[in-house]
């Protein structure tokens, strides 16, 4: 079997599943359609909801013989507009933008080492510029930095431990450095 027939077969096999929930029974029915891309990579659409407009886009590579994913775009509320726009390198996830107010702009971008998140930064106030970084550690979030005043420089830092937030610094005249701390 080839791997367009195999994919083909695949989607007739789930559009045709049910599963049981109780007393009720659910249908799941979705579309996949594939044609050849930029760059030679394999773009496959997914319809989700089977209204003729897919709301994921799987961008494929061919590494020895094998697909590999490269990107991911979604449209995460099924307006016709990608929210969301993974990255991958060797199959593994390396970045994640999101536009999470659905406004036409990402808005936060996700940065993974080893398929583990360990940096994102937001533009919370739409002007194109992130005011709020943050840093993970093992998944976790390990500090959270802002800029607070628009200025483009961090003048507020929030340091986590298991239990939330440890400790604030704030720079208060702007030179980068903390001058006042809140325990």
């Amino acid at each position: 079997m080839t791997p367009t027939s195999a994919i083909a077969a695949a989607a007739l096999l789930l559009s045709g599943c049910a599963a049981r929930d109780g007393a009720e029974q659910r249908h799941y029915a979705f579309a996949v359609a594939e044609r050849p891309g930029p760059d030679g990579l394999i773009i496959s659409a997914v319809d989700l909801n089977d209204d003729g407009r897919p709301e994921v886009y799987n961008y494929l590579r061919r590494v020895e013989g094998q697909r590999q994913l490269v990107r991911k775009e979604v449209d995460l509320n099924r307006d016709g507009h990608i929210d969301q726009v993974s990255r991958y390198e060797h199959g593994q996830l390396v970045e994640r933008e999101s536009d999470e107010d659905f406004d036409g702009r990402m808005d936060r971008v996700e940065h993974f080492l080893e398929g583990e998140r360990v940096f994102a930064e937001a533009d919370v106030d739409g002007d194109g510029a992130a005011e709020q970084f943050r840093y993970f550690v093992g998944g976790v979030i390990a500090r959270k930095e802002r800029d607070t005043d628009g200025d483009g420089r961090v003048d507020t830092w929030e340091y986590f431990d298991h239990s939330g937030v440890s400790r604030i610094g704030v720079d208060e005249d702007g030179d980068g450095v903390i001058d006042r701390r809140v325990e």
